[in-house]
């Protein structure tokens, strides 16, 4: 969490961290460790990005199947 923090360059709350870990398991095929690696970094990068919370990236229309 403190990483994605870093990333973000703001605090994120449990309802947050606990919606990029589900979304991140979800829109993989648990294959690898790497897989989960890049779907978290879509996520983060376009939340970065807009300056967004998570949520907003997550619920954009046609992106993720969460």
């Amino acid at each position: 969490k403190e990483a994605v923090e870093k990333y973000l360059g703001r605090p994120i709350d449990a309802s947050e961290w606990d919606m990029l870990l589900r979304a991140t398991y979800a829109e993989g095929s648990g294959r690898s460790q790497e897989e989960y690696a890049h779907i978290m970094a879509v996520i983060l990068n376009r939340a970065r990005k807009s300056g967004g919370r998570i949520q907003d990236v997550l619920y954009a229309k046609n992106q993720f199947h969460y």
